[in-house]
């Protein structure tokens, strides 16, 4: 957990854009110099990166994830209101997974060495790529990571 905060973090500085600038671009103004430093001094975006990690990982810790420059509103708050939608998308996922996916697993059990099976091989198989090419992306740079440390490597 902690190194996935640790890589969003440090995704958030890479960033080309200034968070104080991005501020005033959301709301159409164009902010002036002391502006400019006084929203960098509230954001905290004068400390060094490492001393801004570490409080930003504190107001993490509480739950307070932020303000949103673009809805001018609690990160929290945004989260809480596509809450739903997400668990929505999700419930549909697992219900195809059980309706489609298990049946088809059972099969191909059932009927190994058949023709179901070498329409897995050459044409099923490219649906389940589809779904978790990103997942396997992510994954493989974190996993082998963690699997070392995990058996002492």
């Amino acid at each position: 957990m902690i190194v996935v905060l640790g890589e969003t973090f440090i995704i958030r500085q890479a960033a080309p854009s200034d968070p104080a600038q991005m501020k005033y671009i959301c709301m159409d103004m164009t902010p002036t110099p002391e502006l400019m430093e006084q929203t960098r001094e509230e954001m905290g975006l004068n400390y060094p990166v490492i001393v801004q990690y570490f409080r930003w990982l504190g107001q993490v810790c509480q739950g307070n994830l932020g303000e949103s420059t673009k809805f001018s509103e609690s990160v929290f708050v945004q989260m809480t209101k596509k809450l739903p939608i997400t668990l929505e998308l999700a419930g549909i996922s697992g219900a195809v997974m059980i309706v489609i996916a298990f049946p088809l697993g059972i099969l191909m059990a059932v009927k190994k060495n058949k023709a179901m099976e070498y329409c897995n091989e050459h044409y099923l198989e490219w649906f389940g790529w589809l779904g978790y090419n990103q997942c396997q992306t992510d994954c493989g740079r974190q996993f082998p990571c963690y699997g070392a440390v995990i058996r002492g490597n």
